[in-house]
């Protein structure tokens, strides 16, 4: 907090600050997110922000995790199968 206000402080004038506000304003818009000027907040993109971007619905990511699951058990009941069968040799 106290740095925050040191960097706001240390700006001399009204046209360094304004500069200085333009360009985290063109980055945050470069990054995709939003400036809201009522809170002072700025909004990443995308509501979820899901590492698979927007097109995937709650019913999408429990169907991944299934299918995924499901690979993932059959790869080892087939590890232990294998184990078995070699030990029984």
């Amino acid at each position: 907090e106290e740095e925050a206000e040191k960097c706001f402080t240390d700006l001399a004038t009204d046209s360094d600050f304004a500069a200085a506000k333009a360009r985290f304003s063109e980055w945050a818009r470069i990054a995709g997110d939003t400036f809201n000027s009522s809170t002072g907040a700025f909004t990443p993109k995308g509501a979820n922000n899901s590492p698979f971007g927007n097109n995937v619905t709650g019913g999408s990511v429990t169907l991944i995790i299934i299918v995924i699951s499901s690979l993932s058990l059959v790869v080892l009941g087939g590890f232990l199968m294998m184990k078995k069968r070699k030990e029984n040799r």
